[in-house]
């Protein structure tokens, strides 16, 4: 599909799992990727793994849907390959008591490396 003229965000699921390499291996010499979005990142080395098997300049949007991903935050929001952070919307508000947004977006925030932005989650407390 990637390669009739489409161009389209994928999403990898996380580089712990068998299916992050497939994904690379179907992705191989499409030309509609305009990015992708990582599952689960919780390290910088997760953003530099996936990087090395895209083309080069590919946008990462890495998703952060744990607490080892937020403690680790900064580091994977500064790593070269990352052009976003999200926090997942759907792992992350059931485990550490966020309230959802009303507008009820799938990906809590974005930010860029320089700067978080926590706004669409408030603390219920």
């Amino acid at each position: 599909m990637l390669n009739s003229g489409v161009v389209a965000w994928v999403r990898i699921n996380a580089i712990t799992t068998e299916h992050w390499w497939k994904t690379f291996k179907a992705l191989k010499n499409t030309k509609g990727l305009r990015g992708v979005m990582l599952a689960t990142a919780e390290h910088a080395t997760d953003i530099d793994r996936t990087a090395s098997e895209l083309p080069a300049g590919t946008p990462i949007i890495a998703l952060i849907e744990s607490a080892l991903g937020v403690h680790n935050a900064v580091e994977i929001a500064s790593a070269i390959g990352t052009f976003r952070i999200a926090f997942g919307s759907r792992r992350l508000p059931p485990r550490y008591r966020f309230q959802r947004h009303p507008h009820g977006a799938r990906l809590c925030a974005l930010a860029t490396r320089d700067r978080f932005n926590f706004g669409r989650y408030s603390r219920p407390y």
